[in-house]
């Protein structure tokens, strides 16, 4: 299940019409009580740096715009929602 994809020519026609593939509006696939109904569900997200509160960031370095915004927090809520479900934030050593 997806929002949207990127890739070569050789993976979009994989894709192309395959059942094994589902497509849905993004207010669909990141709602967090639509991950949740996933048991077991692990949502692993990377971080640029996390302070001593536990705040973490993931989409800039200082002022300028390191990566894309939306999905993570929802990710984190949802799968911290699932019935055995966890949430991690990786960062690099």
């Amino acid at each position: 299940v997806s929002g949207f994809v990127l890739g070569s020519r050789i993976i979009l026609e994989y894709i192309d019409n395959n059942p094994m593939f589902e497509f849905h509006r993004t207010s669909y696939v990141n709602d967090p009580f639509v991950i949740a109904q996933n048991d077991l569900m692990i949502a692993i997200n990377s971080a640029i740096e996390v302070d001593l509160s536990g705040q973490v960031c993931a989409d800039s370095i200082g002022a300028r715009p390191y990566s894309g915004v939306g999905g993570q927090l929802d990710f984190v809520r949802g799968a911290s929602r699932a019935r055995g479900g966890r949430a991690i934030i990786a960062l690099p050593s």
